[in-house]
């Protein structure tokens, strides 16, 4: 997964920021809520108060088969899961 944050490029009168992060997940996951919690963790990790955001950016990468790589897939991710929910 790959994150990134950007000010206007246009606005020569601001400061500008582009800072951007690539996520390794540990295991695949097709769980939206695991998803939306390490891009915002992203996020929150990038932004810097002060300076003026355009936009924001998530994009999906290394998009695979639903395939169990892990004889404790499943439990990883349900654990991973009720930790996102809590």
């Amino acid at each position: 997964m790959f994150v990134s944050l950007r000010t206007n490029r246009f606005r020569e009168d601001l400061p500008q920021y582009k800072p951007a992060r690539e996520i390794i997940l540990p295991l695949p996951s097709n769980t939206t809520t695991t998803l939306v919690k390490l891009a915002i963790d992203a996020v929150e990790d990038m932004f810097i108060e002060g300076f003026h955001y355009k936009n924001a950016e998530v994009t999906i990468t290394k998009v695979t088969k639903d395939v169990q790589s892990s004889l404790f897939h499943s439990v990883q991710k349900e654990l991973k899961l009720s930790q996102v929910c809590k």
